[in-house]
């Protein structure tokens, strides 16, 4: 457990990289951990419950909407991002066993900006230029019901190992 001491877990990647939860994470995730415990203790069940739902949705929106505002991205930081919003979801472990479903929208989002070059580049084509079932198809392939094309658009872009060419418009 993590109680009385920032956030500083790490990671083994199978490429044998290293992470560390980026720093500016370490104390607001701390805050967070500590305010949902005095949620989970001092509140009835059905309030808890309201409470660190509403708040989940609130760090998806927010997370989501700086990440689509980041500018680009190597595979790294992207692998970085996603071990990121793997520990944001880890704070919600207190009250669910599968955080990471709480989180959809970042767990696609950075699950997209994980992908191979070659698995990004089928992904913006299909949003940009399949219509349809073929699309749909594509998309549930990887997973990314819960974002939008245009968010979807905008994270492919974010891949700097893309050359600008590479991403239909």
């Amino acid at each position: 457990q993590m109680e009385g001491r920032l956030w500083s877990p790490q990671v083994r990647w199978s490429q044998r990289a290293c992470f560390e939860i980026s720093e500016d994470l370490c104390q607001p995730l701390a805050a967070l951990r500590s305010s949902l415990r005095l949620v989970k203790s001092d509140l009835h069940p059905h309030v808890t419950a309201s409470v660190w739902r509403e708040v989940a949705e609130q760090v998806d929106q927010h997370l989501l909407s700086a990440v689509l505002g980041k500018g680009m991205l190597s595979l790294s930081g992207a692998k970085q991002w996603r071990f990121d919003v793997e520990a944001v979801a880890g704070v919600f472990s207190l009250f669910t066993s599968k955080p990471m479903n709480i989180l959809r929208r970042l767990n696609q989002a950075s699950a997209l900006l994980t992908l191979s070059v070659e698995e990004l580049k089928e992904v913006a084509e299909a949003v940009s230029g399949l219509g349809g079932r073929e699309a749909e198809d594509l998309l549930a392939k990887y997973s990314l019901s819960r974002l939008s094309r245009e968010q979807i658009k905008t994270l492919c872009k974010q891949r700097s190992d893309l050359q600008d060419e590479e991403v239909v418009e």
